[in-house]
């Protein structure tokens, strides 16, 4: 097995442990050991210019850290090149992932992987398929990661964080239905790869094992398998909702109607149990996966009141989704909760107060994790750009009567998410045009709607429309041409104050958009 360690540092450098992209190939090889081919498909009727930015883990490599061209594609064209050169500022050593960015649709493409045969006699490829950033996610799930003391066989796991921060990433290998903590977590800069041997993993472990990737940025994964000939071949990681708990039971079953949890939480130096209002159809499917829409009620409401919302209770009456209503805190004790965007009467920590709540529902049977969308009013939609804006919980959002603060609108987004925003135009709280109000300073509605526009790298200016919902007119402003199919559209509501419509057909017709539209996303 030392033999096969050694082998493989050609193929992952000699170090294990060192803007938005549409699509990534996670790991691609450039020595004397392992080769491998850059596949791009332009699917258009039409040119296509692509951008491809190569990056190794260490950002001081000698061999060099990062490269970056362009190719424009004829339509229809494949193109098929050796990773060398197309990078040929690269000199031969570790391996690193290529992002891909294009403002066109209908690109696609593969990578291929050869190892070099040691009688010299041809080489042995494998092929996998780039992955879509949209893909990625916090958990990965690497479904099968030998490691065989008594031979040159082995494997490896490729993790690329494609988020803003840099990822503490957390390792679990699974056997023997027993899971094991890796020694110490690993550090992935955001836009970087990271490569490792499951033996350097898990020294002590030997036979069939799967392993999990936990951490807060969204990642893609991309396992190898290598026989004693270090003939490699791959597969593609896969993105799962919850973290798996051998001591946890099978799952809990989903409730027909409403329930409630509680997620016990330290705020301000006291244990708090907030609780969670759940509203499933009353009549479940046989073999239920509902989406999951959150709900963040307005400041000094509550989880529980607004689980009585006779739109969203209709659509979930339906068999639409189920309905997750938690309740805000205020440090007085008091029954009305708030959100703390930075100035109201709570001290809690909500990001992770609604960690805690996603993880929960992953124990929870019949419901989709992957299909989790998030809306709010007033101060609950501050709560939920400011979601939007610091996890990857949340494929769609829709922020009602508020745009983002100023301090939301600084930060990154560690993922793609598609917002649908709606603001009066006779707001007197958070003011249309912005500013400082009694509750924050916030963006401008407009520049609110164009930061998460330029979040997505949307790259056209907004189709403008005017709507009317029952009595209400609207303003609307549809942002298209943004990454990975992602949408972002603005609402102005002509005469509308911070209460919102006070017509029921309006009110209705909201909540219709609103899910419409998380059901594109």
């Amino acid at each position: 097995m030392k033999r096969a360690a050694l082998l493989l540092l050609s193929f992952f450098g000699p170090s294990l442990l060192h803007g938005a992209t549409d699509l990534v190939f996670p790991w691609v090889t450039h020595n004397a050991q392992f080769r491998a081919k850059i596949v791009v498909n332009n699917l258009n009727a039409a040119p296509v210019t692509v951008l491809l930015r190569a990056v190794r883990a260490d950002a001081a490599d000698p061999a060099g850290a990062e490269q970056s061209v362009s190719w424009t594609l004829e339509p229809l064209e494949q193109r098929v090149s050796a990773a060398g050169d197309v990078f040929s500022d690269l000199a031969e050593g570790a391996g690193f992932s290529v992002f891909l960015s294009s403002s066109a649709d209908n690109i696609d493409g593969a990578f291929v992987v050869s190892g070099t045969k040691a009688d010299g006699l041809g080489d042995s490829p494998a092929q996998g398929n780039v992955v879509p950033v949209s893909e990625a996610g916090s958990l990965v799930l690497f479904n099968f990661l030998p490691t065989e003391r008594d031979s040159e066989a082995a494997s490896a796991a490729v993790l690329v964080n494609v988020g803003s921060r840099p990822a503490e990433v957390q390792f679990y290998a699974y056997q023997n239905g027993q899971r094991i903590l890796s020694e110490q977590p690993v550090t992935v800069p955001a836009g970087r790869p990271f490569a490792v041997l499951t033996e350097t993993l898990f020294p002590e472990l030997s036979g069939d094992l799967y392993l999990v990737a936990a951490t807060d940025q969204p990642l893609v994964g991309l396992a190898f398998l290598f026989n004693e000939a270090r003939e490699p071949s791959m597969a593609n990681a896969r993105v799962i909702a919850s973290l798996p708990d051998p001591d946890a039971p099978a799952g809990d079953p989903l409730t027909a109607g409403v329930s409630q949890f509680f997620i016990d939480q330290e705020i301000a130096g006291t244990m708090v149990s907030r609780r969670v209002t759940l509203v499933a159809p009353p009549v479940l499917e046989a073999n239920p996966s509902y989406p999951v829409v959150f709900a963040f009620h307005g400041a000094g409401g509550s989880g529980d009141a607004f689980a009585n919302n006779q739109h969203l209770n209709g659509l979930i009456n339906s068999g639409a989704f189920v309905g997750v209503y938690p309740d805000g805190h205020a440090d007085n004790g008091g029954n009305g909760g708030f959100w703390n965007l930075g100035t109201e009467p709570t001290s809690a920590d909500d990001v992770a107060f609604v960690d805690a709540i996603v993880a929960k529902l992953g124990t929870i049977q019949g419901l989709d994790g992957s299909r989790r969308y998030a809306l709010g009013i007033s101060n609950g939609a501050g709560m939920v750009n400011l979601l939007g804006k610091s996890t990857a919980h949340f494929r769609a959002i829709a922020p009602l009567y508020s745009q983002q603060t100023v301090a939301t609108g600084a930060l990154e987004a560690p993922a793609l998410v598609s917002v649908f925003q709606l603001n009066g135009d006779n707001d007197t709280l958070i003011p249309l045009n912005g500013g400082p109000s009694p509750v924050g300073e916030f963006m401008s509605a407009a520049d609110s709607a164009q930061n998460w526009a330029d979040a997505a790298a949307c790259d056209s200016p907004p189709e403008e429309a005017v709507q009317t919902w029952g009595n209400a007119t609207l303003d609307a402003f549809t942002y298209g041409g943004c990454r990975e199919n992602h949408e972002v559209v603005y609402f102005v509501a002509r005469n509308i104050g911070h209460s919102g419509f006070q017509n029921g057909e309006a009110n209705s017709r909201m909540f219709a958009e609103i899910w419409a539209f998380f059901q594109s996303h």
